[in-house]
């Protein structure tokens, strides 16, 4: 079972792998795996959708950023972007329908309480709702406590960085299928033929994105970013939570862990060295046996002088094989 292969040595190499994350070192593919096989591993919270019941809009109905009226005059439907007591926005809206009225938020905690943006975990996240429901409570009166808010929508992030070969994470990503009946889509740098996002997308259960976040941000770097968007079906229906009263560590875990260990046990279990694809070129395997002796001489105290044309050759080389020393590549 994919729990007993998180056991030793898995755990033992996992700690390995996360003392090298401190220390910098690329993360191999069969490192990707073995980072979130970690059964510790908590992953950070991207975007939250809360529904909730109201008894009145308390804005005035001509402050709404949109706004439309039903048959007897009352608001139906409104919607505003807001500044938080705190940091970055939140989109606060109100609906009339057959049930009832209701209230609904939308908001990015991760940029509601850190300054820089930074992923939020799950107590971050706590205090984010009470950072967020102050604002809320200017603007709509609720009908029940804020814990009794169903989550319409919850984004779970990892990012794992650097990544030595982001084409081969997105390779592999094609391979996990999520969902057993989602075919993956496909998405590439608009600059290149270089895969940038691989997604798979369902109705109602959600969707999982692997991408490049470095590139989407147009920043230098090698970011990998992993996203659980789970959907409405999944939460109330299938693995929870489904309001804020059940939203702990443990139920944010489970829902990442459904739709990404198949991922991990392939990166973990199958990914193919490098060095084997390397081998199979004359060139590279040239280049790799001089960037294995420069090296070694360097470990022994021995400073040799690279040539321009070596120099040259590495750039191009690193630019499918990113590495930072020999055994990234092993």
């Amino acid at each position: 079972s994919i729990q007993k292969r998180r056991n030793s040595p898995l755990m033992s190499y996992n700690k390995a792998i996360t003392q090298d994350k401190k220390e910098g070192a690329y993360f191999s593919i069969k490192d990707i795996g073995a980072y979130l096989l970690n059964p510790n591993l908590e992953p950070g919270i991207d975007k939250v959708k809360l529904v909730f019941q109201i008894q009145k809009i308390l804005r005035p109905y001509d402050r709404w950023d949109s706004r439309t009226r039903a048959d007897n005059g009352e608001p139906k439907n409104v919607r505003s972007k807001l500044k938080t007591n705190q940091y970055g926005e939140v989109v606060i809206g109100a609906s009339q329908n057959y049930s009832g009225l209701y209230g609904w938020v939308e908001f990015n905690p991760s940029k509601s309480i850190n300054l820089d943006g930074q992923l939020a975990d799950f107590h971050q996240t706590k205090s984010a709702i009470d950072v967020i429901f102050e604002t809320v409570k200017e603007n709509l009166l609720l009908a029940r406590p804020t814990e009794y808010s169903r989550i319409h929508r919850l984004d779970l992030t990892v990012d794992i960085d650097p990544v030595a070969d982001m084409l081969g994470a997105l390779e592999m990503a094609k391979r996990c299928k999520p969902y057993l009946q989602q075919k993956a889509s496909t998405y590439f740098h608009p600059n290149s033929i270089e895969t940038q996002t691989v997604m798979f997308s369902t109705r109602g259960m959600g969707s999982v994105l692997f991408y490049n976040k470095s590139a989407e941000t147009k920043k230098q770097g090698n970011r990998f970013r992993i996203e659980v968007q789970a959907g409405k079906r999944d939460l109330e229906i299938k693995l929870g939570p489904k309001d804020l009263k059940s939203l702990t560590k443990h139920s944010l875990q489970r829902i990442f862990r459904r739709r990404i260990d198949t991922f991990a046990m392939l990166c973990y279990a199958n990914s193919r060295r490098h060095v084997d694809e390397i081998l199979m070129h004359r060139d590279l395997t040239q280049h790799f046996i001089d960037i294995a002796g420069f090296e070694y001489l360097g470990l022994k105290g021995i400073s040799v002088q690279k040539s321009d044309h070596h120099l040259k050759k590495d750039r191009q080389f690193k630019k499918t094989y990113n590495y930072s020393k020999i055994e990234d590549l092993i």
